[in-house]
């Protein structure tokens, strides 16, 4: 639509330069010059949706960042979190734990006096000191 008219325009643009329109009208003016007005208006309108999609994008871009950022420091925050409760917190927040007490075999029935003697190999409480065998238990509902 565009292209044919531009080439009309360009058309009687070369037509009144060389006088070949000197005292009367050309032919459907009226119709092209409407035309050409409604298509102005039509760019016009596509640049201003172009100019905001732009700006939106630019916006959002930024909130991405902001929020990338917020992220990051989240994370740092709840690793030292963990790392604290692994280091300080004893059996609190441990996977292994039960209601952060350290974790006992059945046979013991929760406990922790008679299980000093304990064979439960898979009682991973058994060999950890200070610590090391501390894994956390993540968030509550996660899966």
């Amino acid at each position: 639509m565009y292209e044919k008219l531009v080439e009309q325009l360009g058309s009687y643009s070369k037509r009144y330069r060389s006088g070949e329109t000197l005292g009367r009208a050309i032919q459907y003016t009226e119709d092209l010059l409407d035309e050409a007005s409604a298509a102005i208006e039509t760019l016009e309108t596509l640049l201003q949706n172009y100019e905001s999609a732009i700006d939106t994008k630019k916006r959002l871009a930024a909130k991405i960042e902001q929020l990338q950022s917020e992220l990051e420091q989240v994370k740092r925050e709840r690793n030292e979190a963990i790392s604290c409760l692994r280091y300080y917190g004893e059996c609190y927040g441990c996977l292994y734990a039960v209601d952060n007490n350290p974790c006992l075999c059945r046979e013991c029935n929760l406990d922790e006096s008679s299980c000093e003697s304990c064979l439960w190999s898979e009682d991973p409480c058994e060999t950890c000191l200070y610590g090391e065998n501390w894994e956390w238990k993540g968030t509550k509902g996660k899966k």
